[in-house]
């Protein structure tokens, strides 16, 4: 919900600043007196301006504007291979369907993990997305990532590797129904286990 700020004005009296006292029963003691701090000021506090109480509110709605309009980032990690199964190279090992909730959403982060490291070569992965041009058409298929996902050689994570994966921000959004397909182009050798996490941003 939007902050809705309050504009302060000061208060603009006709004549001099003045006083009537008067005790409980409103009975005036003194009238049209002027009230003065006798106590000495060690220290001058901050005027109760207007401009002051308006940077006040314009700081909090600026603050809340920002919040309400924050990026929201949502994780996605796909199985792809158990923790002991063997990978094997193709197209499609996984699919993801977008769902309403990530409409609009793009792609920000690909990275991939395996429970059993590769012995010699890289496993290699890439992600794509696959769009229909209509409702009952067959999806194309177009790579998200420029520079594909590596593991390297005796490593867990491509989150380590020497050659970290970068976006193709040509085709790093995505809308509801888009299927996101996980490719595994280089296996590696021995190499078991893999997940794979997707990281989108609103």
């Amino acid at each position: 919900m939007p902050y809705e700020k309050t504009t302060w004005v000061n208060e603009i009296l006709d004549g001099a600043e003045r006083f009537d006292i008067k005790d409980n029963t409103g009975t005036p003691i003194h009238e049209n007196v002027q009230i003065v701090l006798r106590t000495p000021v060690i220290t001058p506090g901050t005027p109760v301006y207007a401009d002051n109480l308006n940077k006040i509110e314009e700081g909090i709605y600026r603050v809340t504007e920002a919040v309400e309009s924050a990026s929201e980032d949502t994780l996605v990690v796909l199985k792809v291979f158990a923790a002991d199964e063997a990978w094997s190279t193709g197209q499609g090992k996984i699919y993801f369907t977008i769902p309403p909730e990530l409409n609009g959403a793009k792609l920000i982060s690909a990275h991939a993990y395996c429970y059993t490291a590769s012995s010699s070569g890289k496993p290699v992965l890439q992600v794509a997305r696959g769009r229909r041009a209509s409702p009952n058409a067959a999806p194309t298929y177009n790579d998200m990532l420029s520079t594909r996902i590596t593991i390297d050689v005796g490593e867990y994570s491509s989150t380590d590797a020497s050659v970290q994966p970068v976006i193709n921000t040509a085709y790093a959004h995505v809308a509801t129904r888009d299927l996101i397909r996980v490719d595994v182009d280089e296996a590696g050798t021995g190499t078991k286990g893999l997940d794979v996490s997707l990281v989108f941003q609103l």
